[in-house]
């Protein structure tokens, strides 16, 4: 026969009633074996917020560096660039001073041809052989040049082709826009002294019909207005002053209006002995000749 076994529910006792009678030894050890996942470990919210933090400083920080990099990269990129525009402008002035030719002209009633120089403080009007035609070729015959300054356009350059007679001012084409932010233009002409040719002296002006020759040198100043860090300007100059001497001086005849200036031999015993002055200085940048 089979004995029939009555099921008998089972009890589980906690672990707080089973450990009540006994010893606060066996206690800690009951309590260590029924503690759930007692390996693992997790971070407090503390500890999460000082993280996020230290996270979002080191952030912040690559970001500023990057952010002043990236503007210093542009501030050197127009900085190069606005001087490739300086350098061109100046090497064409430079060219076109150094191709001064002495034009003359004789008006009905004088008995000399006149000298057709304009040279004022701020601004210079004279003849020159560099031609350029609208494709930038070199070209021949005389142009006459006139360099201005004028208070919403900057420096601007007015030319006209000399075929014959008297050149005027008024008769100028309409005026060539060369760089907006000159602010301040300067010319000075260099004198020598009649009684002692190796010295001379600088002059804010020159009358070709007066003085019925060119001046030895022109001494040509450019001022631009400093931009501070955010690009406005601050209320100073940037002064770039640059000397070109007149290395030839011509006995043309009066009526020719189409001559051919002869190149300088520099070397050799048929060395031109019209050549006179130094050799061209460099730009010098941020401050004045005095």
């Amino acid at each position: 026969m089979r004995r029939k076994v009555k099921n008998k529910k089972q009890t589980i006792t906690p672990w707080w009633v089973r450990t009540k009678d006994k010893s606060p030894k066996e206690t800690r050890s009951l309590v260590s074996i029924s503690a759930p996942f007692p390996s693992e470990k997790g971070f407090t919210l503390l500890e999460i917020l000082i993280a996020i933090s230290i996270l979002s400083i080191i952030t912040a920080i690559i970001a500023s560096s990057l952010h002043v990099g990236i503007l210093s990269w542009k501030r050197g990129e127009a900085a190069t660039e606005r001087y490739q525009q300086i350098r061109i402008l100046t090497d064409e002035m430079v060219q076109q001073l150094k191709s001064i030719y002495p034009y003359k002209f004789q008006k009905a009633g004088n008995t000399k041809p006149q000298l057709i120089f304009y040279g004022e403080e701020h601004s210079l009007g004279f003849t020159t052989t560099l031609v350029k035609g609208s494709k930038g070729e070199r070209g021949g015959g005389l142009m006459f040049v006139y360099y201005d300054l004028d208070n919403g356009k900057g420096l601007i350059k007015r030319e006209k082709i000399v075929f014959t007679g008297d050149i005027s001012i008024k008769d100028l084409g309409d005026p060539i826009e060369l760089d907006p932010e000159v602010s301040e233009l300067k010319f000075e002409y260099y004198e020598k002294s009649k009684r002692d040719p190796q010295s001379g002296r600088w002059v804010n002006s020159w009358d070709g019909k007066s003085k019925n020759q060119l001046p030895k040198a022109i001494r040509v100043t450019l001022g631009f207005p400093r931009k501070g860090k955010a690009g406005s300007s601050n209320g100073s100059l940037d002064e770039i002053t640059f000397t070109v001497p007149i290395l030839i001086e011509l006995k043309p005849d009066p009526f020719s209006v189409n001559p051919t200036l002869p190149q300088p031999n520099l070397t050799g015993p048929h060395a031109n002995p019209l050549l006179v002055g130094p050799p061209n200085p460099p730009l010098e940048f941020g401050r004045q000749e005095k």
